[in-house]
């Protein structure tokens, strides 16, 4: 097998094991709200690489947090499709694109919004 694929498909399971785990939390709608409900706020989610079972859902009151993806990925949970758009099935597959985009090394600019 090709190590690229390899590290391609463990990084879908991995970001599926994560939003499995934050889903078993709190509802794709109760994450819509909770973005909703801090429109001017960043809300992300948190966990170290080392562990990324141990995820959190983060909402920056001061802005003191930055999107990361070193050994803690700080993922910003995307608004658009909470806030300008709702729509549940979006919300949640820009949410794992965006998870998937930090566990390779993204660009912030290149997460959804």
């Amino acid at each position: 097998m090709d190590v690229e694929f390899e590290e391609h498909e463990v990084t879908h399971i991995l970001a599926d094991e994560i939003l499995s785990l934050i889903l078993k939390q709190y509802s794709v709608e109760e994450l819509m709200r909770i973005v909703a409900s801090n429109g001017r706020k960043n809300v992300y989610l948190y966990f170290k690489r080392q562990n990324p079972r141990s995820v959190k859902i983060l909402i920056d009151h001061g802005d003191r947090f930055r999107y990361r993806c070193d050994d803690v990925i700080c993922v910003p949970i995307p608004k658009k499709f909470a806030l300008l758009e709702p729509d549940p099935a979006y919300f949640e597959i820009t949410l794992k694109a965006n998870l998937i985009l930090a566990f390779r090394g993204a660009d912030e600019r290149d997460l959804y919004p």
